[in-house]
């Protein structure tokens, strides 16, 4: 993930596991500013078929609470109102002090940020989609053989 960081907050779960998110924004040129997170850290969902037993692609969704608390957090916040699709990222890492391994990765979503006008600190709700749903129309192409690019990734 190439985009620079724009928000990040750290937090220990239930089980002593330590994790950092990430929000990065395509062109930002500022200092990273650290965001509190509401008390469950953030939500992990998969959107799989609980009927099909074998699914090639299943997909994610993460949800947090960013604490809105200085102007920094507002103007981030403004900019996502107002941004385009995949401008803000978000990386999750596991264990960041130590082994720092990359858990999870998505796009913010823009269209449900609801700026409020309350006094800080404002509890506003985001989420981020991993976006492998999308690659279900996408034709596999293998250029390195006869494949001819009728399938899609996912029946591939």
């Amino acid at each position: 993930m190439a985009d620079p960081i724009r928000l990040f907050a750290e937090f220990t779960d239930q089980l002593g596991t330590d994790y950092k998110l990430n929000i990065h924004e395509s062109g930002y040129g500022g200092s990273a500013t650290e965001f509190n997170l509401g008390s469950d850290g953030f939500v992990l969902r998969y959107s799989g078929d609980n009927e099909t037993r074998m699914q090639p692609i299943i997909g994610s969704e993460v949800t947090f609470t960013l604490t809105e608390t200085v102007s920094e957090h507002t103007a981030m916040l403004t900019a996502l109102a107002t941004s385009e699709d995949a401008d803000f990222k978000v990386s999750i890492y596991k264990d960041p002090d130590g082994a720092n391994t990359l858990f999870w990765t998505g796009v913010l979503l823009h269209e449900q940020v609801e700026l409020q006008d309350e006094a800080y600190p404002i509890q506003n709700t985001m989420n981020a989609v991993d976006e492998l749903g999308d690659l279900k129309n996408v034709l596999y192409n293998n250029a390195g053989s006869a494949y001819t690019g009728r399938e899609t990734i996912a029946a591939h």
